[in-house]
């Protein structure tokens, strides 16, 4: 009969799962603290109003507007391609015939 070996091949798992149950956990838990109470500022006595925001403001007005398009281009090529000959040497004549129709 076999003897378990008390280090099997689970127990690191089993013990990664639980740390990280536990971590979970108290990580859930942190989050549960005292909320403020309703229509309190951050920060100030409670229920104080918060400070106004801070806001910009811009008066929209019609006038004309010049239509412009600029359009990219280029001054060189973005790829190069080269047109060379299959066959070695230089051709001096042709001669052809035409086809008969």
């Amino acid at each position: 009969m076999a003897r378990w070996n008390t280090f099997s091949a689970r127990r690191p798992a089993q013990r990664v799962g639980r740390a990280l149950g536990l971590g979970l956990t108290l990580l859930a838990l942190a989050g549960c603290g005292q909320k403020p109470a309703a229509g309190s500022a951050p920060g100030g006595p409670p229920g104080a109003a918060p400070p106004p925001a801070q806001v910009g403001v811009v008066t929209v007005a019609p006038r004309a507007v010049g239509l412009a398009t600029e359009l990219p281009g280029r001054l060189e090529a973005s790829r190069v391609a080269q047109v060379r000959a299959r066959a070695a040497g230089i051709r001096c004549s042709a001669s052809s015939r035409k086809a008969a129709t």
